[in-house]
């Protein structure tokens, strides 16, 4: 969730413009919700594998809830696993764990709706392939998101597996990267929401080329 003042202050330059106002009084209306929901208690401190569940609980009541928000974001962190990662136990395994039964959670939360539902899971960079001196790893290039819901056609991978042999490595040392995350993004609103191509990529994605056309994401 975003912090308070930093939607404050997005109010205060925006709160009189007529489309931006409207969105950013539902933001801080729904924030404020999910804050004072119950589920949330408990929440501060480390990560750990209830947290994310509950929050996407809060989330699910909000999306069902008469006049709600058509999309969520939620940012799960703990995943800068420089020390100590793990394997099948460990930091990473729970953060996995967490990020299982937080999918769980939102697609018992929204019911019926799930039907009608994309979820992405992504993030903003990868981890490198091997492990560093302290049992961890260092930020990478190549990651993986997962696209999935009631709307989704699944089964499918998108994009070549560029193999980890350590001649395919980016850079001698990352996963290469077989997609522009972008491209997934704009695959999704463009499919889910109906808007179009053109559209995303001058103003959602401002000077995103036309790349490679994914295949058909969506049912």
């Amino acid at each position: 969730m975003a912090a308070s003042d930093t939607l404050a202050r997005l109010t205060d330059l925006y709160g009189n413009d007529a489309l931006l106002g409207p969105a950013l009084a539902s933001a801080m209306q729904n924030q404020q919700t999910v804050a004072q929901s119950p589920m949330m208690s408990g929440m501060a401190g480390s990560p750990s594998p209830t947290g994310p569940a509950r929050l996407a609980e809060a989330a699910a009541r909000l999306l069902v809830a008469p006049n709600g928000p058509a999309a969520a974001v939620l940012a799960l962190d703990g995943w800068d696993t420089h020390a100590n990662q793990g394997t099948v136990q460990g930091a990473l395994a729970n953060r996995l764990e967490g990020l299982d039964a937080a999918l769980l959670s939102l697609k018992t939360g929204l019911g019926t709706h799930w039907a009608q539902t994309v979820v992405v899971v992504a993030t903003e960079f990868g981890r490198t392939v091997a492990e560093n001196g302290t049992g961890g790893t260092d930020h990478g290039t190549g990651s993986v998101a997962f696209v999935l819901g009631g709307r989704v056609r699944g089964a499918q991978m998108l994009g070549e597996w560029p193999t980890l042999a350590r001649s395919a490595l980016h850079e001698g040392r990352d996963l290469a990267p077989a997609n522009d995350l972008r491209e997934l993004l704009i695959a999704v609103l463009g499919e889910h929401w109906e808007i179009a191509d053109e559209v995303l990529r001058r103003q959602v994605f401002p000077g995103m080329p036309k790349g490679r056309k994914l295949p058909t994401l969506l049912g």
